[in-house]
């Protein structure tokens, strides 16, 4: 919501930027083809499903301990800001690798 507020877009419209979106098309880039999407947006699910779990167990763990629910909570913000960079880098990267591929055949 922060980078589409940033860059003046309304933050409910969707874009191709949204976490499962990049974790889906790294999918795709890496491992498979963009015509296995039947596979890879499930997949992509998967993937980001712990880090979805893991901060709503944590909640209810540490319910009674503020302070540490805090920290749990500033940890998973820096969690999934590090993987969402990363995804974005290493899609950008994937695509690159393979736009040189076609681009020498």
């Amino acid at each position: 919501m922060l980078r589409r507020k940033r860059s003046g877009k309304p933050i409910g419209q969707p874009d191709r930027l949204h976490f499962h979106q990049t974790v889906m098309r790294l999918l795709e880039i890496q491992f498979f083809t963009r015509s296995r999407r039947n596979l890879t947006n499930p997949l992509g699910t998967l993937i980001i499903l712990p880090m979805a779990i893991a901060p709503m167990v944590l909640a209810v763990v540490f319910k009674t301990q503020t302070g540490v629910a805090f920290i749990a909570f500033w940890g998973f913000v820096a969690l999934f800001a590090v993987a969402y960079r990363w995804a974005l880098r290493r899609g950008g990267q994937a695509a690159n690798r393979t736009s040189r591929k076609f681009e020498q055949s």
